[in-house]
Protein backbone atom coordinates (compact mmCIF):
# COMPACT_ATOMS: atom_id res chain seq x y z
CA UNK A 1 0.00 0.00 0.00
CA UNK A 2 1.27 3.51 -1.01
CA UNK A 3 2.16 5.51 2.10
CA UNK A 4 1.14 9.12 2.01
CA UNK A 5 1.64 11.87 4.51
CA UNK A 6 -0.35 11.27 6.92
CA UNK A 7 0.23 12.11 10.68
CA UNK A 8 -1.78 9.04 12.56
CA UNK A 9 -0.63 5.35 13.07
CA UNK A 10 -2.35 3.28 10.23
CA UNK A 11 -4.35 0.56 10.44
CA UNK A 12 -5.53 1.08 6.66
CA UNK A 13 -6.77 3.79 4.70
CA UNK A 14 -10.30 4.55 4.48
CA UNK A 15 -11.96 6.42 1.61
CA UNK A 16 -15.16 8.46 2.51
CA UNK A 17 -17.43 10.16 -0.37
CA UNK A 18 -20.07 12.55 -0.26
CA UNK A 19 -21.80 14.24 -2.54
CA UNK A 20 -22.69 18.28 -1.89
CA UNK A 21 -25.86 18.48 -2.69
CA UNK A 22 -27.20 20.38 0.24
CA UNK A 23 -26.73 20.88 3.80
CA UNK A 24 -26.37 18.23 6.51
CA UNK A 25 -28.92 16.85 7.94
CA UNK A 26 -28.17 14.87 11.43
CA UNK A 27 -28.59 11.56 9.94
CA UNK A 28 -25.49 11.70 8.33
CA UNK A 29 -24.45 13.67 11.32
CA UNK A 30 -24.77 10.57 13.97
CA UNK A 31 -24.91 7.61 11.08
CA UNK A 32 -21.68 8.20 8.99
CA UNK A 33 -19.74 11.35 9.43
CA UNK A 34 -19.12 11.31 13.09
CA UNK A 35 -18.11 7.33 13.31
CA UNK A 36 -15.44 8.09 9.93
CA UNK A 37 -14.49 10.94 11.42
CA UNK A 38 -13.52 9.10 14.61
CA UNK A 39 -11.86 6.64 12.71
CA UNK A 40 -9.11 9.43 11.84
CA UNK A 41 -6.70 8.53 15.13
CA UNK A 42 -5.91 5.30 13.43
CA UNK A 43 -6.56 4.74 10.03
CA UNK A 44 -5.28 7.27 6.95
CA UNK A 45 -8.47 8.75 5.69
CA UNK A 46 -9.62 10.86 2.25
CA UNK A 47 -13.01 12.40 2.28
CA UNK A 48 -14.06 13.15 -1.34
CA UNK A 49 -16.60 15.75 -1.89
CA UNK A 50 -18.32 13.92 -5.09
CA UNK A 51 -19.36 17.43 -6.73
CA UNK A 52 -19.48 15.41 -10.46
CA UNK A 53 -17.23 13.90 -12.47
CA UNK A 54 -13.65 15.13 -13.47
CA UNK A 55 -14.08 17.93 -15.59
CA UNK A 56 -17.53 19.11 -14.13
CA UNK A 57 -17.58 23.07 -14.80
CA UNK A 58 -18.19 24.64 -11.01
CA UNK A 59 -20.72 27.53 -10.88
CA UNK A 60 -21.86 30.02 -8.11
CA UNK A 61 -24.27 27.28 -7.12
CA UNK A 62 -22.32 24.27 -6.86
CA UNK A 63 -19.68 26.32 -5.12
CA UNK A 64 -22.07 27.12 -2.47
CA UNK A 65 -23.14 23.71 -2.04
CA UNK A 66 -19.67 22.18 -1.66
CA UNK A 67 -18.47 25.05 0.62
CA UNK A 68 -21.54 23.64 3.06
CA UNK A 69 -20.77 20.31 3.03
CA UNK A 70 -16.74 21.25 3.61
CA UNK A 71 -18.51 23.14 6.28
CA UNK A 72 -20.25 20.54 8.20
CA UNK A 73 -17.31 18.05 7.76
CA UNK A 74 -15.15 20.58 9.16
CA UNK A 75 -17.75 20.94 12.14
CA UNK A 76 -18.55 17.71 12.57
CA UNK A 77 -14.37 16.62 13.26
CA UNK A 78 -12.72 16.42 10.01
CA UNK A 79 -9.20 17.97 10.15
CA UNK A 80 -7.84 18.76 7.08
CA UNK A 81 -4.21 18.08 8.95
CA UNK A 82 -5.18 14.35 10.04
CA UNK A 83 -7.05 13.20 6.45
CA UNK A 84 -6.86 14.18 2.84
CA UNK A 85 -10.08 16.08 1.61
CA UNK A 86 -10.45 15.89 -2.46
CA UNK A 87 -12.42 17.54 -4.45
CA UNK A 88 -13.45 15.20 -7.25
CA UNK A 89 -14.29 17.67 -10.16
CA UNK A 90 -10.46 18.35 -9.85
CA UNK A 91 -9.37 14.89 -9.80
CA UNK A 92 -8.44 14.20 -13.28
CA UNK A 93 -6.40 11.34 -12.38
CA UNK A 94 -9.69 9.55 -11.74
CA UNK A 95 -10.18 9.66 -15.78
CA UNK A 96 -6.47 7.72 -15.62
CA UNK A 97 -8.13 5.07 -13.59
CA UNK A 98 -11.28 4.38 -15.58
CA UNK A 99 -9.03 3.58 -18.36
CA UNK A 100 -6.85 1.17 -16.60
CA UNK A 101 -9.96 -0.40 -15.27
CA UNK A 102 -12.49 -0.86 -18.32
CA UNK A 103 -10.45 -3.21 -20.30
CA UNK A 104 -10.78 -5.55 -16.55
CA UNK A 105 -14.30 -4.65 -16.79
CA UNK A 106 -15.15 -5.87 -20.42
CA UNK A 107 -13.15 -8.45 -20.89
CA UNK A 108 -14.91 -11.13 -22.67
CA UNK A 109 -12.23 -14.30 -21.09
CA UNK A 110 -13.37 -13.01 -17.48
CA UNK A 111 -16.66 -13.53 -15.91
CA UNK A 112 -19.22 -10.73 -16.60
CA UNK A 113 -19.76 -7.75 -13.99
CA UNK A 114 -23.68 -7.39 -14.17
CA UNK A 115 -24.23 -3.56 -13.68
CA UNK A 116 -20.47 -3.00 -13.52
CA UNK A 117 -20.74 0.33 -15.81
CA UNK A 118 -22.78 2.45 -12.89
CA UNK A 119 -20.72 1.96 -9.77
CA UNK A 120 -17.41 2.14 -11.98
CA UNK A 121 -16.44 5.68 -10.95
CA UNK A 122 -16.94 4.89 -7.08
CA UNK A 123 -14.92 1.61 -7.41
CA UNK A 124 -12.43 3.36 -9.43
CA UNK A 125 -12.08 5.93 -6.94
CA UNK A 126 -11.47 3.19 -4.21
CA UNK A 127 -8.93 1.71 -5.99
CA UNK A 128 -7.16 4.66 -7.18
CA UNK A 129 -6.97 5.77 -4.02
CA UNK A 130 -5.93 1.69 -2.72
CA UNK A 131 -8.58 1.86 -0.14
CA UNK A 132 -7.97 -1.31 2.35
CA UNK A 133 -11.53 -0.27 3.77
CA UNK A 134 -14.83 1.56 3.50
CA UNK A 135 -17.36 2.73 5.34
CA UNK A 136 -20.67 -0.24 5.51
CA UNK A 137 -23.30 2.50 4.60
CA UNK A 138 -25.75 0.99 2.15
CA UNK A 139 -25.25 3.48 -0.88
CA UNK A 140 -21.75 1.96 -0.84
CA UNK A 141 -22.28 -1.33 -0.99
CA UNK A 142 -22.25 -2.31 -4.86
CA UNK A 143 -19.10 -0.08 -5.29
CA UNK A 144 -17.01 -1.98 -2.75
CA UNK A 145 -17.90 -4.91 -3.96
CA UNK A 146 -17.01 -4.49 -7.73
CA UNK A 147 -14.10 -2.87 -5.92
CA UNK A 148 -12.70 -6.22 -4.59
CA UNK A 149 -13.73 -8.27 -7.78
CA UNK A 150 -11.10 -5.62 -9.62
CA UNK A 151 -8.56 -5.87 -6.82
CA UNK A 152 -8.18 -9.23 -7.94
CA UNK A 153 -7.88 -8.50 -11.60
CA UNK A 154 -5.59 -5.84 -10.78
CA UNK A 155 -3.17 -7.80 -9.27
CA UNK A 156 -3.19 -10.84 -11.55
CA UNK A 157 -2.70 -7.93 -14.57
CA UNK A 158 0.15 -6.27 -12.50
CA UNK A 159 1.45 -8.52 -10.22
CA UNK A 160 0.47 -6.34 -7.59
CA UNK A 161 -0.31 -7.66 -4.04
CA UNK A 162 -3.50 -5.39 -3.39
CA UNK A 163 -5.30 -5.83 0.14
CA UNK A 164 -9.36 -6.38 -0.56
CA UNK A 165 -11.43 -4.33 0.63
CA UNK A 166 -13.32 -4.60 3.91
CA UNK A 167 -16.06 -2.96 5.70
CA UNK A 168 -16.20 -0.63 8.33
CA UNK A 169 -19.02 -1.42 10.53
CA UNK A 170 -20.64 2.23 11.77
CA UNK A 171 -22.44 1.77 15.26
CA UNK A 172 -25.25 3.40 14.40
CA UNK A 173 -28.13 3.00 12.13
CA UNK A 174 -30.29 5.30 10.03
CA UNK A 175 -31.91 7.90 11.84
CA UNK A 176 -35.17 8.02 11.04
CA UNK A 177 -37.04 12.06 10.34
CA UNK A 178 -40.37 13.66 10.81
CA UNK A 179 -41.99 11.19 8.87
CA UNK A 180 -40.93 8.27 10.47
CA UNK A 181 -39.05 7.17 7.30
CA UNK A 182 -35.04 7.40 7.17
CA UNK A 183 -33.79 10.58 7.13
CA UNK A 184 -32.77 11.27 3.68
CA UNK A 185 -32.75 15.26 1.48
CA UNK A 186 -35.03 14.70 -1.04
CA UNK A 187 -38.10 13.50 1.45
CA UNK A 188 -37.71 16.97 3.19
CA UNK A 189 -37.91 15.12 6.77
CA UNK A 190 -34.89 15.72 8.01
CA UNK A 191 -33.83 17.81 10.95
CA UNK A 192 -30.72 19.89 9.66
CA UNK A 193 -27.47 21.24 10.80
CA UNK A 194 -28.38 24.60 10.17
CA UNK A 195 -31.96 24.48 11.78
CA UNK A 196 -32.63 27.04 14.88
CA UNK A 197 -32.49 25.75 18.01
CA UNK A 198 -36.40 26.48 17.66
CA UNK A 199 -37.12 25.10 14.21
CA UNK A 200 -35.39 21.96 15.61
CA UNK A 201 -37.39 21.87 18.90
CA UNK A 202 -40.80 22.20 16.55
CA UNK A 203 -39.18 18.96 14.93
CA UNK A 204 -38.73 17.21 17.58
CA UNK A 205 -42.46 17.63 18.52
CA UNK A 206 -43.45 16.47 15.17
CA UNK A 207 -41.53 12.69 15.51
CA UNK A 208 -43.38 9.38 15.74
CA UNK A 209 -43.16 8.18 19.38
CA UNK A 210 -41.35 5.67 18.03
CA UNK A 211 -38.68 7.46 16.37
CA UNK A 212 -38.67 10.05 19.48
CA UNK A 213 -37.50 6.98 21.95
CA UNK A 214 -34.75 5.91 19.30
CA UNK A 215 -33.04 9.77 19.59
CA UNK A 216 -32.89 9.39 23.60
CA UNK A 217 -30.26 6.53 22.50
CA UNK A 218 -28.49 8.75 20.05
CA UNK A 219 -28.75 12.25 22.51
CA UNK A 220 -29.19 11.65 26.14
CA UNK A 221 -25.01 10.96 26.26
CA UNK A 222 -25.56 9.28 30.01
CA UNK A 223 -26.65 5.80 30.17
CA UNK A 224 -27.84 6.63 34.07
CA UNK A 225 -30.20 9.43 31.90
CA UNK A 226 -31.65 7.58 29.35
CA UNK A 227 -32.70 4.78 31.73
CA UNK A 228 -33.96 6.91 33.86
CA UNK A 229 -35.80 9.12 31.36
CA UNK A 230 -36.85 6.37 29.55
CA UNK A 231 -38.20 4.16 32.84
CA UNK A 232 -40.03 7.28 34.03
CA UNK A 233 -41.69 7.30 30.78
CA UNK A 234 -42.70 3.26 30.47
CA UNK A 235 -44.48 4.58 34.04
CA UNK A 236 -46.20 7.32 33.18
CA UNK A 237 -44.05 9.42 35.69
CA UNK A 238 -42.86 11.53 32.68
CA UNK A 239 -45.15 12.68 30.17
CA UNK A 240 -45.05 12.15 26.37
CA UNK A 241 -44.47 16.34 26.10
CA UNK A 242 -41.93 16.04 29.27
CA UNK A 243 -40.26 14.04 27.30
CA UNK A 244 -40.44 15.63 23.98
CA UNK A 245 -38.89 18.70 25.68
CA UNK A 246 -36.07 17.04 27.23
CA UNK A 247 -34.77 15.35 23.68
CA UNK A 248 -35.37 18.08 21.83
CA UNK A 249 -33.07 20.64 24.88
CA UNK A 250 -30.49 17.25 24.53
CA UNK A 251 -30.33 17.84 20.83
CA UNK A 252 -29.90 21.46 20.62
CA UNK A 253 -27.47 20.74 23.23
CA UNK A 254 -25.20 18.18 21.57
CA UNK A 255 -25.64 20.32 17.82
CA UNK A 256 -24.64 23.96 19.74
CA UNK A 257 -21.11 23.85 19.20
CA UNK A 258 -21.13 22.37 15.55
CA UNK A 259 -23.71 25.03 14.55
CA UNK A 260 -20.92 27.47 15.84
CA UNK A 261 -18.00 25.77 13.94
CA UNK A 262 -19.83 25.28 10.53
CA UNK A 263 -21.43 29.37 11.04
CA UNK A 264 -17.72 30.50 11.32
CA UNK A 265 -16.49 27.81 8.59
CA UNK A 266 -19.00 29.30 6.40
CA UNK A 267 -17.97 32.81 6.88
CA UNK A 268 -14.23 32.01 5.28
CA UNK A 269 -15.15 30.64 2.17
CA UNK A 270 -11.23 31.49 0.73
CA UNK A 271 -10.06 29.50 3.55
CA UNK A 272 -12.18 26.58 2.45
CA UNK A 273 -10.86 26.79 -0.92
CA UNK A 274 -7.26 26.65 -0.11
CA UNK A 275 -8.22 23.55 2.24
CA UNK A 276 -9.70 21.81 -1.29
CA UNK A 277 -6.75 23.02 -2.92
CA UNK A 278 -3.94 21.66 -0.30
CA UNK A 279 -6.00 18.76 -0.11
CA UNK A 280 -6.25 18.43 -3.86
CA UNK A 281 -2.79 18.49 -4.16
CA UNK A 282 -2.16 15.67 -1.72
CA UNK A 283 -4.71 13.58 -3.32
CA UNK A 284 -3.10 13.82 -6.67
CA UNK A 285 0.07 12.71 -5.26
CA UNK A 286 -1.44 9.25 -3.50
CA UNK A 287 -3.45 8.66 -6.86
CA UNK A 288 -0.09 9.37 -9.27
CA UNK A 289 1.55 6.98 -7.25
CA UNK A 290 -0.74 4.37 -7.74
CA UNK A 291 -1.33 4.85 -11.40
CA UNK A 292 2.24 4.58 -11.61
CA UNK A 293 1.71 1.07 -9.97
CA UNK A 294 -1.01 0.04 -12.56
CA UNK A 295 0.92 1.22 -15.58
CA UNK A 296 4.30 -0.89 -15.31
Amino acid sequence: MVTPQFDNPCLGRIVFSQRPIGPLHIGQLVGSLRPVTSFQEHYETLFVAADGRPGTPMDAEKRTQLHELLAGWLAAGLSPNESVIVQLSQLFELNAMLNILLPLVEDETLAPLPGASETLPEAALLLLFEATHTPAYPSARSAGDLASVLVNRLNDAYKLNLQKISWLPLPLGQLAGTDGQPMWTARRNAIWLMDSEAETSEKVQQLPLKVLLTYVEHFIHEPTDQSSLMKGFQEGAIAESALRSQVAEALNESLHSLRVKREKWLAAPAELDQILQAGLKRGQVIANESLTRFKK
